[in-house]
């Protein structure tokens, strides 16, 4: 574990919690995205679930499961992301259905329940090197018989490969780096590590069994691709209707720019 990485993306994700909620709107990719996220989700998801949710951010994706009437206990290592979740939740009056906590990837061992299910969305992990950080907690933090379900960056981007037309070799083979690839967000750099099927079922161990994978953005525009969905309008939505028909067979549910996994514990 890369302990300064994960301080320096705390600094950068409370710089941007300000401007998150109003950025992920008008992206014209991210909130589609957010549903496909919900529905891929909601297959593992039983009446009145208990979630446990890494990297919650702005807790967007908390206040959504609490309204489908889930317990959330949302978490984040970012004091501007917490803060800005603890005034939803009380705006909201939802401190029945959500808990906030500050807490970063190494204190795990602070949570104390357990959980249907163990939530991260869009890339929180990847700050990891080494997911055994959080997988090594998941065996006491989930109930038998319950889920993980991670949308996590992997190593194989076709979408990042187009940056070779543009002589940027190194982009676009950026996340086949095993030292990290150095990531920006608000003016603030962080290392951002990326991660396979293999290493994501390796890092879980063999209590875990692979029940779903889906890919975002292998085919479609991902949410960077502000310029590309911004002048080609017909040519997003007809790549975005035939991702959802091949997003779950390979390569596309290993080649993207976000994968969606999902593990059942099985004690």
């Amino acid at each position: 574990m890369n302990a300064q990485t994960l301080s320096d993306s705390r600094t950068a994700f409370t710089v941007q919690s300000a401007g998150y909620d109003v950025n992920d709107v008008n992206n014209p990719v991210l909130p589609s995205w957010r549903k496909r996220v919900y529905t891929f989700t909601e297959r593992w998801l039983k009446p009145g679930s208990d979630i446990l949710e890494l990297n919650s951010g702005t807790g967007i994706d908390a206040i959504y499961f609490s309204s489908r009437g889930h317990r959330v206990h949302a978490t984040d290592g970012a004091a501007g992301m917490v803060e800005e979740m603890k005034n939803k939740v009380i705006a909201r009056r939802l401190s029945h259905m959500i808990t906030v906590q500050q807490i970063s990837f190494e204190q795990m061992p602070e949570i104390k329940s357990q959980y249907d299910v163990v939530f991260s969305n869009f890339g929180g992990l990847n700050c990891l090197s080494d997911l055994t950080v959080v997988a090594a907690h998941l065996t006491r933090l989930l109930k038998p018989g319950g889920y993980v379900v991670w949308v996590i960056m992997p190593p194989l981007c076709p979408w990042e490969w187009g940056w070779v037309f543009k002589g940027k070799f190194s982009d676009a083979f950026r996340r086949l780096r095993t030292d990290g690839t150095i990531a920006y967000v608000e003016g603030h750099r962080f290392k951002a590590y990326y991660h396979s099927v293999s290493k994501i079922k390796k890092a879980l161990g063999q209590s875990f069994r692979l029940v779903g994978l889906e890919g975002l953005g292998s085919i479609s525009p991902p949410p960077f691709a502000t310029r590309f969905t911004a002048s080609h309008k017909v040519l997003h939505k007809v790549l975005t209707a035939a991702e959802k028909s091949v997003c779950s067979i390979p390569p596309f549910n290993r080649w993207a720019d976000h994968i969606m996994v999902s593990f059942q514990y099985k004690p």
